[in-house]
């Protein structure tokens, strides 16, 4: 082996060699608050609207030339929710902007972009992965807003599997507010009676369901089901197509979102939800805007806030299947 060379192994004054490029493979899809598409607007901390049911359909056969009597108007039902706050904060020193960084020029700019997306994820993790009821909150305490598995009380499947609303699956509503969370029963597995019971459920209340939110596991569990899906094999191109993305039910067809943000039980989805989209609305007191702050010396401080609402226009016309294993 020669020693003559003057080598890399020897030299002082090499360059750090560092890839411009910054590679992230953290998931950004908000599949609820794309699904819904509708953004509102709310002019209060209380956000409230109203919903209308019609008396059910009866045999009605009057007497000619009779003098009617009696009174059927009825009122609406008034529903509330409060609108949470949520905020994310980026504070950097003066000389980290200052120097030459790889993969971005401005390290503010990098910091508020990346924090906005994991706002937007917080927001979707709110709705649909945790179990929260309505909370005012105080001077020293967050207020809540009450979430989509708190929301459905009509027509949740009890920890039995039956289509009833059961204190084991949904919350508690006071003066239109969700003043209680639902309450987690039994694991069992998701199976395809559940599924189109389920589906059932929402088309006998008058909903026209066509979204699946399910975590991971429960769509490989859904792709099983061969009541709404085909599987085939393309062998032209050598493929095997095993994955129900759209289910054809007997009241209509539905598209399968699956989610990373369903609240779990260890590594398990504990429940799916059939919507209707027409009625969800995610409705902010103030939209994502960024807000510079006050600094105390050599540094810069940003923030990100939003403040929101989940409006559920009318919670009957959806469903959701619970404490699945």
């Amino acid at each position: 082996m020669s020693t003559a060379n003057h080598d890399t192994y020897e030299s002082k004054g090499q360059r750090e060699d560092l890839a411009n490029v910054i590679w992230d493979t953290s998931p950004t899809d908000t599949p609820f608050q794309s699904m819904i598409a509708s953004r509102g607007k709310s002019s209060a901390v209380i956000h409230s609207w109203q919903r209308n049911q019609l008396a059910a359909a009866a045999a009605n056969a009057q007497i000619e030339g009779g003098d009617p009597s009696g009174n059927n108007a009825a009122a609406t039902e008034r529903l509330s929710n409060y609108n949470q706050i949520a905020w994310t904060v980026v504070r950097l020193s003066d000389t980290l902007e200052a120097v030459d960084k790889a993969g971005r020029a401005k390290e503010m700019a990098f910091q508020l972009l990346n924090r906005g997306l994991e706002l937007k994820n917080d927001v979707e993790y709110t709705i649909t992965g945790t179990n929260h009821a309505a909370a005012l909150g105080s001077e020293a305490a967050a207020r809540y807003t009450a979430t989509l598995e708190a929301w459905i009380q009509t027509n949740p499947t009890a920890a039995n599997g039956s289509i009833a609303a059961s204190t084991a699956a949904v919350g508690t509503m006071s003066n239109g507010f969700v003043n209680g969370a639902a309450t987690d029963g039994t694991p069992r597995a998701l199976t395809e009676t559940f599924f189109k019971a389920a589906i059932q459920s929402c088309w006998d209340s008058g909903g026209k369901p066509t979204y699946v939110l399910c975590g991971g596991k429960q769509k490989v569990t859904i792709s099983t089901f061969t009541g709404g899906g085909t599987k085939f094999d393309k062998m032209e191109d050598k493929t095997v197509y095993q994955a129900v993305d759209i289910y054809e039910s007997d009241f209509g067809r539905l598209t399968i979102l699956p989610s990373r943000f369903i609240r779990k039980t260890s590594t398990v989805d504990r429940n799916i939800f059939i919507l209707d989209k027409r009625m969800w609305s995610v409705d902010y007191l103030r939209a994502y805007s960024k807000k510079v702050l006050a600094t105390s010396g050599d540094n810069e401080q940003q923030m990100i806030r939003c403040e929101f609402a989940l409006t559920a226009r009318e919670e009957r016309s959806s469903t959701k299947v619970s404490d699945l294993s």
